[in-house]
């Protein structure tokens, strides 16, 4: 199914949308609540302090979910979480606009909006399964990683500027984003639960998920090669960031994250066709040996702007071919009383390692150059490469 052929049916662009103007709400408001904090509670421990919990949230909304999604159904879960999330938001606005803010009005907020966002996250892509043909899914969801790359730069941009004008009017934006998404999954047409409602489903567990994905061999190393993978990307960022702000050239951090963010969005777009012409099986290790080698020549012209944002756009020009490949299998595999479980799993463990790459970064660092600390991140990449040459669940992957 061509792009435009797949944008002409309505449930796929409704669910887009609505996936879209979520992510695009939260994503400003990424951006405002810490300013908020510091503007108003002038604290950076306090802002320590709601990172730690937002994470925490985060973790914990794991376990719950899928069982909501399997449990209640999609549709219903999806209008749920964004017609709650408007509330707190709303409120978080006039406290701002009274100048009334507090540690655990925020923390309320940021609970909400964490747990609730992986609720929603988990439930909008297990959706696609039931408006796109198995066959058109790797297509639907390379466009999907389009829309995210687009939304991951303009919605913290958006949050920026809106509060700059007005800080409440940033999470005035967020909640309306809900609101919005909420109604555009509403006109969806869609069962009200999952169609499968067997004794298994209503005896099962948080941690059926888990079982799902650790019992297809060809998941769990697709799964654990792209988790080690966005783990050493996301350190790579870090060292960088900090080799730029330590010899007065920070500006060059936004530099490369455009680059990064640009060439993001062109492979996401490019993951259809190129998976029409090269199969999985070869796709997937020369990913990975495409961002090991890009990684493990960065050191080499450190110095340049050029040199580095041509390897980081490199990275990340290849990077999401096999986050879409393995959503694709697991959508297509998951059982219909499991894909909320197998998905929440799926979207929240890698993030959750990833978000540790940077704190490896920071310890290299503290020990060695920053070259060297690339070139650790570099050898790890490395291995993924070998483990993805040498693994016969991924050699075996059928074509999609």
């Amino acid at each position: 199914m061509g792009t435009a052929r797949l944008y002409r049916d309505n449930g796929y662009r409704r669910l887009w949308l609505a996936q879209g103007l979520s992510i695009l709400g939260t994503q400003a408001s990424l951006v405002a609540l810490p300013l908020v904090v510091l503007s108003q509670l002038r604290s950076p421990t306090d802002l320590g302090v709601v990172a730690v919990v937002e994470a925490a949230a985060t973790v914990g909304a794991l376990p719950l979910a899928g069982p909501l999604n399997d449990r209640f159904g999609y549709k219903l879960v999806m209008v749920g979480c964004d017609a709650v999330r408007v509330v707190p938001l709303v409120m978080l606005a006039w406290l701002v606009f009274t100048h009334r803010v507090s540690l655990p009005a925020v923390l309320a907020v940021a609970v909400i909006d964490s747990t609730l966002g992986v609720v929603f996250s988990s439930a909008s892509t297990a959706t696609f399964r039931l408006v796109v043909p198995p066959e058109r899914l790797a297509t639907a969801l390379s466009y999907n990683q389009g829309r995210f790359a687009v939304v991951s730069v303009g919605g913290p941009a958006l949050g920026a500027a809106l509060y700059a004008w007005a800080p409440p009017l940033a999470f005035l934006v967020d909640a309306a984003s809900f609101l919005l998404s909420a109604g555009c999954v509403t006109s969806v047409r869609l069962a009200a639960v999952p169609p499968r409602r067997t004794a298994r489903r209503r005896q099962a567990t948080p941690f059926d998920g888990w079982r799902f994905l650790w019992r297809l061999p060809c998941l769990r190393h697709l799964i654990f090669a792209m988790t080690l993978t966005n783990f050493s990307i996301s350190g790579v960022m870090l060292t960088l960031t900090t080799l730029y702000g330590t010899t007065g050239r920070a500006p060059v951090t936004g530099v490369v994250l455009a680059v990064a963010g640009l060439a993001n969005l062109i492979g996401s777009f490019g993951i259809a066709p190129s998976m029409r012409v090269i199969s999985p099986r070869t796709l997937v290790p020369m990913s990975a040996a495409v961002i090991a080698a890009a990684v493990l020549l960065i050191p080499v012209g450190a110095a340049s702007v050029a040199w580095v944002c041509s390897l980081i756009g490199l990275c990340c020009l290849t990077s999401p071919a096999s986050q879409t490949l393995t959503q694709t299998i697991l959508l297509r595999n998951a059982p219909a009383d499991l894909v909320g479980r197998a998905q929440a799993v799926f979207q929240v463990v890698p993030q959750l390692v990833a978000s540790l790459g940077p704190l490896a970064g920071a310890y290299l660092l503290t020990r060695i150059s920053t070259s060297g600390a690339v070139l650790v991140f570099g050898g790890l990449l490395a291995l993924v490469t070998v483990f993805c040459l040498l693994s016969p669940r991924i050699r075996g992957i059928a074509a999609t």
